[in-house]
């Protein structure tokens, strides 16, 4: 997702004349603008807020040649907060389950280090219920029914690294990057859910190094435990990885999707499972 200080502006407050002048400028260099009287009834700022969210999130996708693009941006290391996940669980709500391809990037020098710690560290209701929602997005990128790309643009860390595994195929950008799953190294277990993933995708011959050793690949050395298909030159990525959702895009629909569940099957009966039952899974001391 993009940063949207970048593109919007609220204006409270001002007059009709200065608000509407206001507004004009802004909107005339592209912003995304939300003009508002001032107000002291909570309801009217909550609707504004709400008014606002709506209004942001239009611009989280992007839709080129039949390809629906994602890009996580929230101007730090793209955690998966409760509020990303549930942004993202919304994109995918826009994204056409019957032709295309989703392709999903990251920002310059990060593509996500995981889930939010600070909501990790706050309780654990919090974070099992942040853990459980993350788990199934997911799950709904994995089984998605049309084919995802990812373009790992940076770092790939624990959720991010399952983010990789959950894609149908992954290009990365060359540079001093790590992808893995550290959360044996941060008091954490590796649940059934993202287990699953990982060993439908990685290698077996990789296993034990990238999941029970919480083995740190640099990008370079990614290829063959299977975190990722294709490594080029960063600046290259974007292109390279849409001409590759295009090419997949083109695959037939319904035969893709039916191909896509009976590989699935097995697995995806796992995840369900786990995903259920995470709350008595996951060590509440270790969250």
């Amino acid at each position: 997702m993009k940063d949207f200080s970048k593109y919007s502006a609220i204006i409270i407050g001002a007059g009709d004349a200065t608000g509407a002048a206001l507004t004009k400028k802004f909107a005339s260099k592209g912003y995304k603008v939300c003009p508002a009287r001032r107000s002291r009834n909570i309801e009217k700022v909550n609707k504004l807020a709400d008014d606002i969210i709506r209004e942001l999130e239009d611009i989280g996708i992007e839709i080129k040649d039949d390809v629906s693009i994602i890009t996580l941006d929230d101007g730090k290391v793209n955690a998966f907060s409760p509020d990303m996940i549930k942004l993202i669980n919304e994109l995918l709500d826009k994204v056409p389950d019957n032709r295309g391809s989703l392709l999903i990037a990251g920002r310059e020098g990060m593509f996500s280090a995981g889930f939010d710690l600070k909501v990790m560290m706050s309780n654990p209701d919090n974070a099992s219920q942040m853990v459980k929602s993350g788990f199934e997005m997911l799950l709904r990128i994995f089984s998605f029914p049309r084919p995802v790309v990812s373009a790992c643009s940076g770092h790939a860390i624990a959720m991010g690294a399952f983010l990789l595994c959950s894609s149908d195929y992954r290009i990365a950008a060359n540079g001093d990057f790590k992808v893995g799953a550290n959360e044996l190294r941060n008091n954490m277990i590796i649940p059934t859910p993202i287990l699953e993933i990982a060993k439908f995708k990685l290698a077996k011959s990789h296993k034990q190094r990238a999941l029970l050793n919480a083995e740190m690949y640099s990008i370079q050395d990614a290829i063959e435990p299977g975190y990722i298909d294709e490594l080029i030159e960063a600046d290259q990525l974007y292109d390279v990885a849409l001409a590759k959702a295009k090419d997949l895009g083109t695959l037939a629909h319904p035969q893709y999707d039916q191909t896509k569940k009976i590989d699935q099957e097995d697995v995806i009966k796992k995840i369900s499972s786990g995903i259920d039952q995470i709350e008595g899974v996951l060590p509440r001391q270790s969250l």
